[in-house]
């Protein structure tokens, strides 16, 4: 499935399940939420654009950033995108696009967040070969 996965909820008792793929060709754009402890899955908000391999952080108590990613599988087509996901408002928004080159994300997290200013750290692979990446983006 190579889908990503988030912790969320107010007492971080849901699993947000984002994006994968199905039958090693096709990304998908469904999100699931699985609340912990009811066994429930809830059919999550359908992101804008299908991803696998993509990276998911919380930047904040109701705002989740997707990052990068690939959106289809022959021939390969790399996502720069960000998206940024409201939980409060319910609603998607587009980030600032990353740089080009970036294959896909291994990880990533926030690491600091003061004021106006979020730093994130990503771990990105390139060529094939493990990197490390920083982006520092303002969201205001």
């Amino acid at each position: 499935m190579d889908f990503e996965t988030l912790v969320i909820g107010e007492d971080r008792d849901k699993i947000w399940i984002t994006g994968g793929i199905i039958q090693a060709q096709k990304p998908i754009n469904s999100t699931e939420i699985v609340t912990l402890g009811e066994q429930s899955n809830d059919i999550g908000p359908e992101m804008p654009l299908a991803l696998y391999r993509h990276c998911v952080a919380m930047l904040n108590s109701s705002v989740a950033i997707i990052m990068g990613g690939v959106t289809a599988v022959d021939p390969f087509v790399f996502n720069n995108k960000t998206l940024l996901y409201n939980f409060d408002n319910d609603n998607w928004t587009y980030g600032p696009d990353l740089e080009d080159g970036i294959d896909s994300f291994l990880a990533c997290n926030v690491i600091r967040d003061s004021g106006d200013q979020t730093t994130i750290v990503v771990a990105t692979c390139k060529q094939n070969k493990a990197t490390h990446s920083s982006h520092e983006t303002m969201y205001l």
